[in-house]
């Protein structure tokens, strides 16, 4: 590990080196990838909100709501606008936010087992 850290240009650097091994969607070599180019107004949006954290929504009223929002109207598609849910970046995290959600409706449940 390094001493100190480095200068933005190196890092820049180091990172473009490493995004030269990558395919690029316009290269025509990726099929039936479950990701594709995001268009040019997703990724303003991301800007936007990627410091955002819905772990603590009582810091983030107006995204809370956004998020709200959302998941009402899916629950309307799927014939129940009466839902609760939540939107995490990964997997991992939202196993271990259903778990707790588990938890929170069952306190009943002293010994609760995990499989």
């Amino acid at each position: 590990m390094q001493k100190e850290g480095m200068e933005k240009h190196k890092i820049l650097e180091i990172l473009e080196k490493k995004l030269k091994k990558d395919l690029s969607y316009d290269s025509g070599s990726i099929l039936g990838s479950m990701c594709t180019e995001p268009l040019n107004i997703a990724k303003e949006i991301h800007y936007k909100y990627i410091s955002k954290n819905l772990g603590d929504p009582g810091l983030f009223l107006g995204t809370a709501e956004l998020e709200n929002e959302v998941i009402r109207e899916i629950g309307e598609l799927f014939g129940n606008a009466n839902i609760f849910g939540t939107f995490t970046s990964g997997g991992s995290e939202a196993n271990l936010i259903a778990m707790r959600i588990a938890r929170n409706l069952r306190p009943d449940i002293k010994k609760p087992e995990v499989v």
